[in-house]
């Protein structure tokens, strides 16, 4: 049976350092030991909003375009050769698969009057990229691209589109949280909104008004 685990983030430097200086605390009912993971690189990038379609593929298909295009190769180009010797010769197909990895998702999100206005979530695989610091001039490099065609239009980027309530992610708002339908979450619940019954307004100028489609024709 493996152990509950959890994780501590935004601790002060003090505190982290004394965390782990302590490394196992104990007592007769339960122990606790502090270890620090090793950190990989994200693999949510950003998201995109405002373009005009359902389609997570289309959004993929034109990220490649844009990924593949002139301004981003001679970008990764000169990104290489900023590095040590030794290490350039296969940082090109790094960050390529890197690129490669692309994957778009789909939120179902709206806008006022309950419109339908999805975000989608650009991920890439961040285990290919082991340097924290090349990790993040590449997403720079991304996110300012300019996401336009002429079948789906203008996207804005957002790095942080989102702020769970439940689990603190970036990438989902609460109402979309996965966390609460695993097994032995011991976070918040899922709300569900409960909306009173408003009665129409035009209800009390045309009491009789049909509640059906009525077409009249003439």
């Amino acid at each position: 049976m493996l152990p509950t685990t959890f994780l501590v983030f935004n601790l002060k430097e003090m505190h982290r350092q004394i965390l782990l200086q302590q490394t196992v605390w104990a007592s007769s009912s339960i122990t606790f030991r502090i270890t620090t993971p090793p950190m990989k690189c994200p693999s949510f990038l950003f998201a995109i909003k405002g373009l005009r379609t359902l389609e997570p593929d289309l959004v993929r298909n034109t990220i490649r375009e844009m990924w593949n295009n002139e301004i981003t190769q001679r970008f990764i180009i000169d990104g290489i050769q900023t590095m040590d010797e030794n290490l350039r010769d296969g940082a090109t197909q790094v960050i390529q698969s890197f690129l490669d990895s692309v994957l778009v998702t789909k939120l179902d999100t709206r806008d006022k009057g309950s419109t339908i206005k999805p975000t989608f979530n650009i991920y890439a695989n961040g285990d290919i990229i082991d340097d924290v610091k090349s990790w993040v001039n590449i997403r720079a490099h991304l996110v300012n691209c300019n996401y336009h065609s002429t079948m789906l239009g203008q996207g804005k980027t957002d790095i942080i589109p989102f702020c769970c309530g439940l689990c603190h992610g970036v990438d989902h708002p609460r109402g979309m949280c996965p966390f609460p339908d695993l097994d032995g979450w011991k976070g918040p619940k899922k709300r569900i909104a409960n909306l009173p019954h408003r009665p129409n307004p035009l209800n009390q100028w045309y009491p009789n008004r049909p509640t059906t489609p009525t077409f009249l024709l003439s």
